[in-house]
């Protein structure tokens, strides 16, 4: 067994190596480039982001079955939602794939970097069979043939940087175990003990450790003072007799610390520790565990999640959606959590659900480009602190949609928005996008 200070140091030496193949190939391969995308990028339906969700609570239930034989069969419809739903929350990654008949499926990957070369694209496809040794059987990245034993290779490396020897052996049962049976995917594996757990702590530390490469939040937030902003605002909150707080009552108070400690600090650190404490306190204590504490560190943030309920515009669950997309930014990006905010949104519009709520939606949109803007430079920190130490209106940070206005039952929403090429829906999601760039706060 691995110790952990070794699985540490091979963590570390996969991500160099891995950043060294990326560099190496953007730097001889030209070949690999292509100017247009192998894959026509296509909206999710509602049916399919539901389907994509049951499907991965299902899968994620049975893996959590310690020695158990898991089963799982993925019909191509099955195969369909996976990849559109995945594709929807990459901003330039997209996913698709075909099913070829008596060879197995053919997996495609396209990256667009036109922002950084002009209609640059890397496309990726592989040919997953039956009948290849370790199932892999080619791969292309644009002009270049990689040969599967070669991708074997590195994903059994990845393997087993990222996992125990037990964990990694389920894994590879499940590659060794595919099988293409009535226009589906079929494969099998007898978990080990704790699994899904153990999984999802060495991918946690795989990420806390490809994030320690690159300056963010997790390195610069220090316990003290996040304690420190959460006595403000039990200090200087009100409480009414319903609970209810304002969140721009509660952006008074951490922006006017923010901005008093930035005479002698930084005033982008101070607004990431504003927006965290926020966040812990009124969102989700377990926010603490992203920078790197455990939820007990801060029983002041329990306490208030427990006898205050943080409302924008009058509603706790704007509040929520403005918060939460907030945090997927500073873990992810502006984009991603645009993305997921808007996955929820489709997943609310089936059948049975609350419906494609706009002003949830516009309340994503506001947190992620919130989050984004006031850490983003020391002229953007500081305007953000003049302008929410004293703001009297959400309005300066959050777009406000009469969701009477607009249509978010199933019926409405899929007759009259999810057709035509998803045209109106299109134009409609840019126009909120729109509209949130261009509020007070962000104007100059």
């Amino acid at each position: 067994m691995t110790s952990p200070r070794n699985k540490n140091l091979l963590m570390k030496i996969f991500i160099l190596i891995s950043i060294l193949i990326v560099v190496l190939f953007f730097y001889l391969a030209n070949s690999a480039f292509s100017s247009s995308p192998i894959i026509s990028r296509s909206y999710v339906q509602p049916g399919e982001v539901k389907q994509a969700v049951s499907l991965y609570k299902k899968i994620s239930n049975d893996i959590s079955q310690s020695n158990e034989n898991v089963e799982i069969f993925l019909s191509e419809d099955d195969l369909n939602a996976i990849f559109k739903t995945s594709s929807h929350v990459t901003p330039r990654l997209s996913f698709d794939y075909n099913m070829v008949k008596d060879v197995g499926l053919n997996v495609f990957a396209s990256l667009d970097l036109s922002d950084y070369r002009s209609e640059s694209y890397i496309n990726v496809s592989c040919v997953i069979s039956g009948s290849a040794p370790h199932k892999i059987d080619v791969c292309q990245m644009g002009d270049i043939t990689v040969p599967g034993q070669m991708v074997y290779w590195l994903g059994y490396a990845a393997l087993t940087v990222l996992f125990d020897d037990d964990v990694k052996s389920t894994y590879l049962q499940f590659l060794d175990g595919l099988t293409f049976i009535d226009g589906g995917v079929y494969t099998s594996a007898t978990t080990t003990d704790g699994f899904k757990e153990t999984s999802k702590t060495s991918l946690k530390n795989f990420y806390n450790t490809f994030k320690s490469f690159i300056p963010s939040d997790m390195e610069q937030m220090n316990a003290e003072v996040i304690r420190r902003y959460l006595t403000a605002i039990t200090n200087q909150v009100s409480l009414s007799n319903d609970r209810k707080v304002d969140l721009v009552e509660v952006f008074n108070v951490v922006f006017q610390l923010a901005s008093d400690r930035s005479q002698n600090g930084n005033p982008i650190d101070e607004n990431s520790y504003a927006l965290w404490s926020v966040s812990i306190a009124f969102a989700n204590p377990r926010f603490s565990e992203l920078i790197g504490f455990e939820p007990q560190e801060f029983e002041q943030a329990i306490d208030l999640s427990r006898q205050r309920i943080l409302t924008l515009e009058s509603r706790h669950d704007l509040a929520l959606h403005f918060l939460y997309s907030a945090i997927i930014e500073r873990v992810g990006s502006e984009a991603i959590s645009n993305n997921i905010g808007e996955l929820k949104e489709l997943y609310d519009a089936n059948e049975g659900g609350s419906g494609f709520d706009f002003s949830d939606l516009a309340a994503d949109i506001s947190g992620a480009r919130f989050s984004s803007y006031i850490s983003s430079s020391e002229s953007h920190a500081y305007q953000a602190q003049r302008f929410l130490s004293t703001a009297n209106s959400s309005g300066l940070f959050n777009l406000s949609v009469d969701n009477k206005t607009v249509l978010s039952k199933k019926e409405n929403f899929t007759g009259n928005f999810m057709n035509e090429e998803n045209e109106r829906y299109i134009d409609e999601i840019n126009g909120i996008k729109t509209k949130v760039a261009g509020l007070p706060l962000y104007m100059k």
